[in-house]
């Protein structure tokens, strides 16, 4: 059985024992450790590399998206990052962050579960790698309609490209497969 390693930064106690009580039903995370303020997060991220981070959005001494800016260089590992917060006006720059997910604060056990059971899905399709693909790169998952969707790269007819997102056409496959560019940035190889 795999583990992985989970890290939480939050300055608000209630929501940092309500993530680790969650935390605790899983028996592949393991919590690595928990930071309350942007300085100290980082330092945990460096030191643990977390597979998977709960990152608050509003830290007494930064944002959370300028705490992941701040790192976004170092990140040599595949890590998700689920933003959660007491306001839904930070939704939108937490999908531009690349968020894995969001949860709205106070968040109900079941949208914790969603979350958690998400990363572990796509953690064991990864074989912990931090990348969707097979080692001979015969196909991808992709995120579509809420779902990881494995795609055969030799069944691709062709991909049409819209204003947001893309439609993947496969080989004996009625409907297109629609994928947000932020998705499919995730394949990008340097």
């Amino acid at each position: 059985m795999d583990r992985y390693k989970v890290a939480i930064v939050d300055d608000d106690e209630l929501s940092l024992d309500n993530l680790v009580f969650g935390l605790q039903k899983f028996e592949n995370f393991h919590l690595e450790g928990t930071a309350r303020n942007g300085v100290s997060g980082k330092k945990l991220i460096a030191k643990v590399r977390p597979d998977l981070l709960f990152l608050d959005v509003e830290l007494p001494d930064m944002r959370g998206m300028d705490l992941l800016d701040s790192i976004r260089e170092s990140l040599t590992w595949g890590m998700k990052v689920v933003f959660y917060t007491a306001y839904d006006k930070y939704m939108m720059s937490a999908i531009r962050q690349s968020a894995f997910d969001y949860l709205l604060k106070p968040f109900a056990y079941t949208d914790f579960l969603k979350a958690a059971q998400k990363a572990l899905q796509w953690f064991e399709l990864s074989s912990g790698t931090g990348e969707m693909h097979s080692p001979n790169k015969s196909y991808i998952f992709v995120k579509s309609d809420y779902k990881l969707k494995q795609i055969p790269l030799d069944k691709v007819l062709y991909i049409e490209g819209l204003k947001d997102y893309v439609k993947i056409y496969l080989e004996d496959e009625p409907h297109p497969i629609p994928v947000s560019y932020t998705h499919l940035r995730a394949h990008e190889t340097v």
